[in-house]
């Protein structure tokens, strides 16, 4: 477990989809989210595995979501993780998600970002509003 994160509890568990096209980022990202407390962390490197995994899961907590994947925007992911009712965080380095309401409340996280930032930004996206 992350140093720091012991008292988080609930909020950091169960199964999450993580949508990054860079193999670096995603392993290192999905690594901290099992840290974080995730049991289950899926990966979808594109678009097509993002909309495929969402479709199948119904318990995904949360998705963490680059607005680039491999040349595709990830707004339409964004958009059907909404619909679904899952919780989305967008992560990015260069792009901004602009006024899709599928951004609306979603917590933006830099690239590159810490562990502690991917921390606040997921207990922001769990927080029910």
């Amino acid at each position: 477990m992350v140093e720091g994160t012991e008292n988080v509890g609930g909020p950091f568990s169960g199964c999450i989809l993580l949508a990054e096209d860079s193999a670096i980022i995603a392993l290192d990202t999905a690594d901290t989210l099992r840290e974080l407390g995730f049991e289950e962390v899926l990966v979808a490197r594109d678009a097509d595995a993002a909309h495929t995994l969402l479709a199948a899961r119904a318990d995904l907590r949360a998705l963490v979501l680059d607005l680039d994947l491999d040349g595709e925007s990830g707004t339409p992911v964004a958009r059907a993780a909404r619909a679904a009712g899952v919780p989305v965080v967008v992560a990015s380095g260069h792009a901004d998600p602009g006024p899709d309401p599928a951004f609306v409340g979603a917590p933006l996280l830099r690239k590159p970002y810490t562990w502690e930032a991917l921390a606040a930004a997921l207990a922001r996206a769990l927080t029910p509003a």
